[in-house]
């Protein structure tokens, strides 16, 4: 695996701890590193044009879908052909970059041991 450090930016840094959570699908405007402390995450990446996105809201990173196990295909049918990919974090230290402005959502599954 190829690691490009310099696409991260040292002037930017958020840290979010969250317990038995699943976002929406969304994208960020910078990269990601994401660390698994405990427990599993889910991401698909990038597609825009078929994670039916927002328009004109105040969150435009965000999509109008918001559970990607459960997406009514009659009201987006572009999402059916949609690429992603799974990644299961399992492990404490587990990490995983998000590329800027790659759509990802992740959903807790249970508490590794």
């Amino acid at each position: 695996m190829r690691v490009y450090w310099s696409c991260i930016s040292t002037r930017s840094y958020l840290i979010w701890f969250y317990k038995h959570t699943t976002t929406p699908l969304y994208d960020d405007p910078q990269h990601n590193l994401f660390v698994q402390i405990v427990g599993w995450k889910y991401f698909p990446p990038e597609e825009s044009s078929k994670r039916c996105p927002s328009q004109g809201t105040i969150q435009r990173n965000a999509s109008l879908i918001e559970l990607i196990e459960q997406v009514d295909i009659e009201k987006y049918p572009n999402y059916i052909h949609a690429v992603y990919q799974d990644c299961i974090l399992g492990r404490g230290g587990d990490m995983l970059h998000i590329p800027s402005d790659s759509w990802h959502s992740s959903r807790w599954i249970r508490v590794s041991s």
